[in-house]
This record gives structure tokens, sequence and C-alpha cells, in this order.
């Protein structure tokens, strides 16, 4: 056979052997693209599948807790109910929750009025809280809950451990309600009032701490309210805005005492000569860069001066001036605070600015005059008493 002969039969063997490759590729591939198919498919079905399990599983917890609310809750079967609390008791604590509701409500309603009728929705639970301690000293300690009732389920909110003390267990209670009311405040409301208001303090000693704010004060503006200006007392009050706080409501001595005043946060690290500067040597445009670069939160008046402006607009515009306040999201605190009073926004000013002035604390110090007096009698009794002696 010639090489041309052999060339060619080699060449056809390769061409025959390519083809084959071909064709079984060809085969593979398609093959293959079943075989993915059917994994896509398998996959598809094993997802379906977890997704179905993961409903059902979710379903089946739910479920289950319900159950265990139901369980956990059946144990207290004493109902007590005061104004718009509503107690689940152990029986040997109902004396215990009526004494404590008596107390809670009149807070409540004394300052939410209607809204607290709100509190129906809700469930305190009242029973033992047993530890260790109280089973080797044979005492009880009751825990105090309190839970939302859906669709006639009770499901835990918040839980206390208290002491028996019925003012105590009061003061929980009053304040797991109010924490229940002001989770229902838009965030505009919160903030402004922050912190919570707090019904189980009588509303004197937050006048009377807003009067010592007043006289005290580092703000410039502080003192113009003190004298009657209703804009400066709105403006410290924060419900009339202004531009810059700093340099509207402050002066420079202001800045220097801001500064001084938050030593432990604003004296650190590479801030230190900036601080002394100021301080030291009353920079006081070292201390304005200071406060500005901080960004502390600056409020002229504290949180018992808003506090007791709210008690003002509640108290004159009756039962249901808190459903007025937290119903009008939205608008201006101060336009909220006149719709909650039902009077403008100067006068309900004018009434808190009076009622804090008139909670001027009584001094219980002695006066000067006082003081010399009784220094003036005790040298006279002295001499006497010197000039008559045992010896004469």
């Amino acid at each position: 056979m010639s090489d041309v002969a052999l060339a060619r039969r080699r060449t056809r063997r390769r061409v025959a052997a390519l083809g084959l490759t071909v064709i079984a590729g060809g085969c593979w591939t398609a093959a293959w693209a079943q075989s993915a198919a059917a994994r896509a498919d398998s996959l598809r079905l094993g997802r379906a599948s977890l997704q179905a399990l993961a409903v059902a599983f979710t379903a089946a917890r739910q479920e289950a807790d319900r159950s265990d609310s139901l369980a956990r809750y059946r144990l207290p079967r004493d109902t007590v109910r005061v104004g718009g609390l509503v107690f689940r008791v152990m029986p040997a604590y109902a004396p215990l929750a009526r004494n404590t509701g008596t107390i809670s409500w009149e807070q409540l309603d004394g300052m939410f009025g209607d809204a607290a009728l709100s509190l129906s929705s809700h469930v305190f639970v009242l029973r033992d809280g047993m530890t260790e301690i109280n089973r080797s000293q044979g005492t009880r300690t009751p825990t105090v809950e309190l839970a939302e009732v859906v669709d006639g389920v009770i499901s835990p909110k918040h839980r206390e451990s208290v002491n028996i003390a019925p003012a105590d267990l009061a003061n929980r209670v009053t304040r797991l309600a109010t924490a229940e009311l002001r989770a229902r405040q838009d965030v505009a409301l919160r903030e402004w009032l922050n912190p919570m208001l707090n019904p189980s303090s009588p509303a004197w000693a937050d006048r009377e701490r807003t009067y010592i704010e007043l006289v005290t004060a580092d703000a410039r503006v502080s003192e113009r309210c003190f004298v009657g200006d209703l804009l400066r007392c709105r403006q410290a009050l924060l419900i009339t805005p202004v531009a810059d706080t700093l340099s509207e409501l402050y002066d420079a001595a202001g800045w220097r005492r801001l500064v001084q005043q938050r030593e432990g946060s604003l004296r650190s690290g590479r801030t230190v000569p900036d601080f002394d500067r100021c301080v030291n040597d009353s920079d006081f445009q070292e201390c304005l860069a200071l406060l500005r670069h901080s960004g502390v939160p600056v409020a002229p008046l504290g949180g018992a001066a808003r506090h007791s402006l709210v008690r003002t607009a509640l108290a004159a515009g009756g039962r249901g001036a808190y459903a007025r306040l937290t119903s009008s999201s939205g608008k201006p605190i101060a336009e909220r605070l006149a719709l909650t009073a039902g009077v403008p926004v100067d006068s309900l000013v004018s009434m808190w600015r009076s009622a804090v002035l008139a909670a001027r604390p009584v001094r219980t110090g002695v006066l000067p005059g006082e003081a010399w007096l009784a220094v003036f009698w005790a040298t006279v009794l002295g001499l006497v008493s010197f000039g008559s002696t045992r010896w004469r």
C-alpha cells in the first residue's frame, strides 16, 4: 500500500473517530440537559416542600405558643377590676390587687383621663415569683406582668419582680401602664417629652424642680422667662424653634458653664487643651467650638419643665385632653399643646409660669436676722452665767 493510500486511510479513520466523538458529545449534552432540567424540577419541588414545611412549622409553633400562653395564665383565677385596670391574681393577692389598683388608677386617671380606659384591653397578672431565698425564708414575693389580650389570648409583654408593699407595687403598675400609653405616642411627641411622664410623681414636684432650674439656669433665655418674657419661655421649653440654640439662647458665659458641666465627656484625649482654654482661660469661642463639635444636645430647661407644662395643659383641658394631644400628630408641639388645653399657647405658657413661680421651695434655713438674734442672746446668757458662779 502506497504512502498516499495509507495517509488517506488514516485521515478517514480520524474523520470517523471525530464524527463518533461529535455524536457521542451530542448525545451526552442532550442527556445532561435532560438531567439538568430534571434536577431543576427536583430543586423546585424540594424548595416548595421546604417552604411548606416552614409554614407548617411556624403555624405549629404559634399554636404551641398560644397553648402555652393559655396554660401559663390559667393559674390566676380571680379577677379584680379597678377603673380601667384589670388584674388576674391568685386568691391570696386579691386584697393587694384592690389596694394597688386604687392607688394606681387614681394616678393614671388623674393624668390621662378618658385615655386611661384603653388599658382595659390589657391584664395585670399578679402571682408568686418564688426564689430560693423565698423558699428558705418562707416569704412570698409577687411578680407583676402586663399582658395584652388579642382575640381572647393573653400574651405577656412585661414582667417585673416587686416587693409586697402596696405602694411600691402601685408605682410599678403605674409605670407599666404609662409605658404602654407612651408606646402609642408618635415619635415627635415622645422625643419632646423624653423622659416618660410619671403619674406617680406629684405635679408640684415637677414645678418645684422647674423653679430651681429657672433661677439657676445657664441660658439667658431662662432668665428672661423667669421675669415674664413668654417668647423666651416657649423657646426654653423647646416649643418655639430657633435657628441656633447655642447662639440665640445662651451667652458666652453660658457656653463656658455648659462645657464645665460636661467635663466628663468633653475633657478627654485631644480635647483636653481645648477644654482647658475654654474653662481656665475663658476662651469663649473655644467653648462654642467645643460644644458644636461635640454635638451634645442642649436644652435650656430639663424634662421636669416640659412635664409640668404638659400637666398644666392636661389639667386645663379636662378628661379628653390627653386624647387630643396624642391624636394631633403632625402638628407643631405648640399647636398640639394649645389644642390639648383648649386655650392659646401664650395663655397656657402664662398659666404654667404662674404655677412654677408659686411652687418656689419653702426655705427651711435660718434667716440672717434670726441668726444674729440667736448670737446676741447666747452672748448675753453667757455673760450672765460667767458673772454668777457658785463660788460667790
